[in-house]
């Protein structure tokens, strides 16, 4: 139809007068216009996430089949959408950091020295807690959404109360800032990393928070040996004493009870608040990095697998070491979905 459009059909035309424009046609086409113009232009404006990407930037994998010369059809499924479900404005600084809950709360801290609550269903702000320096991390309760935690680099973490809107319990570091904060699987015990590279453990009692021990991140040599700020900390699903922490050197470590059981690299993480994250299962270790690619590592025994804006590939230098420094095997390629 869109030939037909710009040439005519065959059988309304005198013989000489299609050659004329089958001529024409050819010589557009050779000019980089004609017929295929428009039909891109169209399918460009269908999927204009597309557009945006170069051709070597776009998953094959995750495109469905297009015939020759069209533009690939992205399948976005029933969870991905090309526009947000709800845009929040409010904070007058940088977002350092979001905590959901299962009810579908939210929390942000921000660099305006506030964490905000949230709801998916509710266009406004609910409510304000107010810091008196930057906030860092904030995290729900895993059992109890009314309660958060969260880590300011004045030193402090403090475990709030929604309801009250009010503090609970606090906790002051001396000489050392707050960069990240979590709760142990039941919420009896607070961790915090420090800008130092340490993790500290308090347990959460009669709104109290009671040091109980601390653990140095870091290599034992090396440039690293001061040890450098800690990004993240999360708990690993059906392990309730273990954690895993990222720092600012690059690594992921996997802590059980206090001590270290694995040592995972391959990423880079040298100034930025990147946080790993753990599967369900517990058995997938997934971790953003500076280089702008997403590493994923079998937490039991596996490799790295990286995916960036080239699609997937293989990183061969990755490796996850246990704490005596031997090498798993060697690396893996998985769509990090």
């Amino acid at each position: 139809q869109q030939q037909q459009q710009f040439v005519g059909t065959p059988t309304d035309q005198p013989p000489q007068q299609q050659q004329q424009q089958q001529d024409m046609q050819q010589h557009t086409e050779q000019q980089g216009t004609g017929p295929q113009q428009p039909q891109q232009q169209e399918g460009a404006a269908n999927f204009p996430s597309v557009q945006k990407q170069q051709p070597e930037d776009i998953d094959v994998d995750a495109q469905q089949p297009a015939a020759q010369g069209e533009p690939p059809v992205v399948e976005f499924g029933p969870y991905l959408s090309r526009q947000p479900v709800r845009v929040y404005t409010g904070h007058t600084e940088d977002i350092l950091d979001v905590s959901w809950s299962a009810g579908g709360f939210i929390l942000t801290a921000s660099v305006d020295k506030s964490v905000r609550l949230w709801h998916v269903s509710q266009p406004e702000c609910l409510r304000e807690f107010w810091h008196t320096d930057f906030v860092t991390s904030v995290q729900f309760h895993p059992l109890d959404a009314q309660r958060f935690v969260s880590g300011s680099i004045d030193g402090k973490i403090r475990v709030w109360s929604i309801t009250e809107n009010a503090v609970l319990a606090t906790a002051q570091l001396h000489q050392d800032m707050v960069t990240a904060v979590a709760f142990s699987l039941n919420g009896g015990r607070v961790l915090a990393g420090t800008m130092r590279g340490r993790c500290r453990f308090y347990e959460l009692a009669d709104r109290k928070l009671e040091y109980v021990a601390q653990v140095d991140v870091r290599n034992q040599r090396g440039a690293h040996a001061s040890g450098k700020k800690v990004t993240g900390i999360c708990a690993v699903p059906g392990q309730p004493q273990q954690f895993l922490i990222t720092t600012n050197d690059s690594r992921l470590r996997l802590l059980e009870g206090y001590g270290q059981i694995l040592k995972f690299k391959g990423h880079r993480n040298i100034s930025t608040q990147v946080r790993a994250g753990i599967s369900a299962d517990g058995n997938e270790v997934v971790c953003g990095s500076d280089d702008g690619w997403v590493y994923v590592w079998q937490s039991g025994a596996g490799g790295a697998a990286t995916a960036g804006p080239s699609g997937y590939q293989q990183n061969r230098g990755a490796q996850q070491q246990q704490q005596t420094g031997g090498t798993l095997p060697p690396p893996y390629s998985t769509p990090c979905f």
